[in-house]
């Protein structure tokens, strides 16, 4: 262990911000488990039923929080899936989107049944659509496997994002 790992370790064991008290607190439930696995799985999802806002964001970066808390604790390697329902219900018309006339005839469907209302996208769309393996902003980068909850289902690949997980945190 080099002596920088070594200094973030006794920092991050010390540190009162909640996602360290969280990370401790994950740490010794595990060890209590004796599960010896190398890697550690954490999950968070949203309900995509509108354009992507403030609260989305945080479903995500709070559990990311807790997971790069985790890793400076521990030192162990962990992975990220976050999942966003899109086969929740569309349950209405966001006010910030066009088209509402259009939009109302997909009330109470699955969101991978809305067409696009902006015009942009292949049909259908699913407004908070996942798309590639990082959610990203001005400042913030978060990696990890997005997964549809449609795609994953429909094509039963949950296996193959869990597959030797080690230890799933949800």
């Amino acid at each position: 262990m080099s002596d920088l790992t070594a200094n973030l370790q006794k920092i991050a064991s010390n540190a009162k911000a909640w996602p360290f008290a969280e990370a401790r607190a994950l740490a010794s439930r595990l060890d209590k488990m004796g599960n010896a696995k190398d890697e550690v799985l954490f999950e968070t999802g949203y309900g995509p039923s509108g354009l992507p806002h403030i609260g989305t964001f945080g479903e995500v970066v709070r559990t990311t929080m807790v997971r790069h808390a985790f890793e400076s604790l521990t030192g162990r390697k962990t992975r990220l899936i976050c999942f966003s329902d899109d086969m929740d219900g569309f349950r209405k018309i966001p006010d910030n989107v066009p088209n509402h006339e259009m939009l109302a005839a997909y009330l109470h469907m699955p969101l991978t049944k809305v067409k696009d209302p902006f015009g942009t996208a292949p049909s259908p769309l699913v407004l908070g659509a996942c798309g590639g393996g990082s959610l990203e902003g001005e400042e913030v980068t978060i990696t990890g496997a997005l997964i549809g909850i449609e795609e994953t289902l429909m094509n039963e690949a949950f296996d193959s994002f869990t597959e030797e997980p080690g230890i799933i945190v949800s």
